[in-house]
């Protein structure tokens, strides 16, 4: 179990060693990219019922603005981050590779904001309830991938039975810098965000968990950390998949979780450090999610780097910013469960932290589907299900087969970026 001010590595039993590939990136600082073009917004970027649209086709919007409601407990609001003009509310590809309701909105390059975005607030001057409040209307969802609402999260059974809170900055997958680059340049975002969160729960203890590689990060947490006795960094060894809800919390408290259990059985609640910024900018700042960081990198980015991109921003858009090199691959997503993408569709949505990973083109490959990063299900089963395929969507098929499961049109093959490289016959999907 971690121990504050114990200095050793902590790690969760098993895991594979890839090769980082982050030196393309490490030590790019964050770049802004303001959009040019159209703003593509998925209703459903999170786990749990679609949104419901707020606007229709014609209504001028502000960045900030709600465009569509959460529909339920367990939804998010997703908010205009331009301003503009709705041009339509129609089905558009996702990500994933099946069609989704999107709200399209046509920016016109003035990004003014609506009324009461970036108000200041004393967090102690808020009871629990306001605190939640806050985090449900501004759309927080968690940013490490899975899109689960930040609120409900947040909103255990038993809050009283809560130990400890987890910041998840292990970005333990290959290629991937934006979360140590958030934890190097704006430390203060990660603790006050977290500190937020430890408002709720009067029995816990802070843990902002980052693997050794990242020694830069370490340093820059634990100065602006300098003087709380609630909130410590732990130290974690390198290996794939660190990041893991289970392993994390299995490398932080020794215990295990049964299969199909929560964090917050073993009195633990996990959030990625992203979305602890997102917290904190929400509630001291009634900001609602509008940007992320992104990382776009590999051997075919002519500019690789780590960038803040306001979420609805097209593919193509970020790729033609000095980004794109001809004849290569691109996949959006973490290196062993991305997919590839077309570079027409929208950039990421709510739930979706990740990186644009470029791979120049073989000419052996030409005539094929695009190549997609598929998850490495024989060496770690408890990875998430990829995405479906256009043809698998349209025959009312939910999920890819399971980890035992090797078609005849699977076959590894080395890649200069990420040596384990799947191909498949999903086809591109539209956002990442």
């Amino acid at each position: 179990m971690f121990e504050k001010g114990k200095h050793m590595s902590y790690k969760f039993r098993g895991g594979v060693h890839p090769k980082p590939n982050k030196e393309l990136s490490a030590d790019k600082p964050f770049e802004t990219l303001l959009p040019k073009g159209e703003m593509v917004y998925p209703i459903s970027q999170h786990i749990g019922k679609p949104a419901r649209p707020v606007v229709k086709r014609g209504d001028e919007v502000l960045a900030g603005q709600l465009i569509a409601e959460a529909d339920g407990f367990v939804s998010a609001n997703i908010y205009a981050t331009v301003s503009g003009k709705v041009k339509a509310i129609e089905h558009r590809r996702t990500s994933a590779g099946v069609p989704a309701d999107c709200i399209v909105v046509t920016n016109d390059g003035q990004y003014n904001t609506a009324a009461g975005i970036g108000e200041e607030c004393d967090p102690d001057t808020l009871t629990n309830s306001e605190i939640i409040d806050r985090i449900k209307m501004a759309g927080i969802v968690g940013l490490g991938g899975a899109g689960f609402p930040t609120h409900v999260k947040l909103s255990p059974r038993n809050p009283e039975e809560i130990r400890w809170i987890i910041a998840n900055g292990a970005e333990c997958e290959p290629g991937i810098t934006c979360d140590d680059r958030l934890m190097r340049e704006r430390p203060e975002w990660v603790i006050e965000g977290m500190r937020c969160v430890l408002r709720l729960f009067d029995k816990a203890k802070g843990i902002i968990a980052i693997e050794e590689n990242k020694p830069e990060a370490i340093e820059a947490i634990e100065e602006a950390l300098e003087g709380d006795d609630r909130i410590s960094v732990m130290t974690l060894q390198v290996r794939y998949p660190q990041g893991s809800e289970r392993n994390l919390v299995h490398a932080a408290t020794g215990m295990y979780m049964e299969s199909g259990a929560l964090p917050a059985s073993l009195g633990c609640i996990v959030d990625n450090v992203w979305t602890l910024a997102a917290i904190y900018r929400a509630v001291c700042f009634n900001e609602p999610l509008m940007e992320k960081g992104f990382t776009v990198t590999g051997e075919g980015a002519v500019n690789p780097g780590n960038f803040l991109i306001r979420i609805g921003t097209s593919v193509s858009e970020v790729l033609g910013r000095r980004h794109h090199r001809r004849h290569q691959k691109d996949s959006a997503g973490r290196p062993y469960d991305g997919h590839g993408h077309s570079r027409d569709g929208c950039s990421p949505g709510q739930g979706q932290q990740r990186p644009l990973l470029h791979d120049r083109g073989r000419s052996g490959d030409r005539g094929r589907p695009a190549d997609q990063l598929h998850p490495l299900r024989q060496m770690y089963p408890f990875l998430p299900s990829g995405p479906v395929s256009p043809a698998d969507a349209a025959g009312g098929r939910k999920e890819r087969p399971g980890p035992l499961y090797r078609p005849a049109w699977s076959r590894l093959y080395p890649v200069r970026l990420l040596y384990i490289y799947m191909s498949g016959p999903q086809a591109s999907g539209s956002c990442i």
